[in-house]
């Protein structure tokens, strides 16, 4: 069985241009201000990235350019509060579908 280490990001920029580059299928981000964020690699059918938000306060998740997360417009970032994680799903080549956990 092989075990993935988890890419350890600091989310960075406060736009989809300047947030840090996902790479891995889990990811633990930390970040300083509630602006920061991270993105998700390109979207791809059956791609999964696990993303923990492990910090004082929540993150913003961006799609890779072009695509979606849960039918938000186009490039638009969604909210990870605080100490949770989420799955993201990709059902395409350009759609990213969210099961938020704990």
């Amino acid at each position: 069985i092989a075990v993935e280490i988890p890419q350890v990001l600091a989310a960075t920029g406060s736009t989809q241009g300047g947030a840090a580059a996902i790479t891995k299928s889990v990811v633990m981000v930390t970040v300083t201000a509630s602006s920061q964020g991270v993105k998700l690699p390109t979207a791809a059918t059956g791609k999964r990235v696990t993303v923990c938000a492990a910090s004082a306060v929540g993150v913003k998740v961006y799609p890779f350019s072009g695509d979606r997360i849960q039918g938000a417009s186009t490039n638009s970032a969604i909210a990870l509060v605080l100490n949770k994680s989420s799955i993201f799903h990709a059902k395409d080549a350009t759609n990213w579908r969210v099961v938020k956990g704990a």
